[in-house]
């Protein structure tokens, strides 16, 4: 078994705050050759996607524009270089006939970029995870935990506790 150091862990870890979507496009367009530099890479998390593009609330259709090409150019970047790349969207409530309704931030049109769309969500005190749109799963929904361990199916995990050796005290 293989271990590392929180340090090494931590010098693969890269972070870049764009606080606009100028800044966020720029550094897409960097990516590619930041990518070709780390051949093991694997990951690419935005974190998130709708924050550079709050602003831009007064023109739909420029917004529109930039996240489509910016979903083509992740596309690209994710097959070109074998890479998963995560994104992150805030909801948001939209009103109508008296009822609430949480909607993706960025609207449906961003929601056909995704390939894979989960929601994750908070239900009383159950964390829930559902498949919203998936070319190879049915929607579904589960229960999860974040443990010490990462992710676990809460169900999983619970059966974990329960198998875990009991500790005899023989005094």
């Amino acid at each position: 078994m293989t271990t590392f150091s929180v340090e090494t862990i931590l010098s693969n870890i890269f972070l870049v705050r764009c606080h606009d979507y100028v800044e966020l496009l720029a550094e897409l367009h960097l990516l590619p050759d930041f990518l070709r530099g780390r051949p093991k890479l694997r990951l690419l998390v935005i974190d998130s996607v709708a924050f550079p593009f709050l602003r831009l609330h007064d023109d739909l259709s420029q917004r529109t524009r930039l996240l489509q090409g910016l979903g083509l150019q992740l596309i690209a970047t994710a097959t070109g270089h074998n890479i998963a790349v995560v994104i992150t969207n805030h909801m948001s409530t939209r009103l109508g006939g008296g009822q609430s309704q949480l909607v993706p931030a960025l609207g449906d049109i961003w929601g056909h970029a995704a390939s894979i769309r989960l929601l994750l969500r908070w239900e009383e005190s159950r964390r829930l995870a559902s498949i919203v749109k998936s070319p190879g799963h049915m929607d579904a929904t589960v229960q999860y935990q974040i443990t010490c361990e990462g992710f676990r199916d809460a169900d999983q995990s619970e059966q974990l506790q329960r198998k875990r050796p009991r500790i005899q005290n023989n005094q």
